[in-house]
């Protein structure tokens, strides 16, 4: 019992320690999402993801469905400072997040309703 206890301190605190500082600010926030696709989890593949979102110009939030098969428009997304902001609609949101860069290939959305990893694909593609 005691080791199951340690081991689950253990593995929340590196979770709590995943969405700890720095995160990334304005122009590597704008580097990393404008244009590109979203994968969570992190290294997903086609149905296997939870979500795949691309970051279109003009605030434009496009969900791949079926890692490619259909797209439509989930939402918008912007970045202010070090932080951004999605908003769902009609009435989802808004859905404030600070990015961690985990240094491993990996990011994570870090939030008040949790931490999701992710990887990023280049362009407008499926994961």
């Amino acid at each position: 019992m005691l080791t199951s206890v340690i081991l689950l301190a253990s593995i929340s605190g590196e979770a709590l320690a995943a969405c700890s500082e720095p995160y990334l600010g304005n122009g590597p926030l704008n580097t990393l999402l404008a244009g590109n696709t979203v994968c969570s989890p992190a290294y997903c593949s086609g149905a296997g993801c939870q979500w795949q979102e691309q970051h279109r110009g003009g605030s434009q939030l496009w969900d791949f469905k079926n890692g490619g098969s259909s797209t439509s428009k989930v939402g918008e997304w912007a970045i202010r400072g070090n932080e951004i902001t999605y908003l769902y609609g009609p009435g989802g949101g808004p859905y404030p997040y600070r990015v961690k860069d985990n240094e491993n290939g990996t990011y994570s959305f870090c939030g008040s309703n949790g931490e999701f990893t992710f990887t990023r694909k280049l362009g407008q593609t499926g994961c």
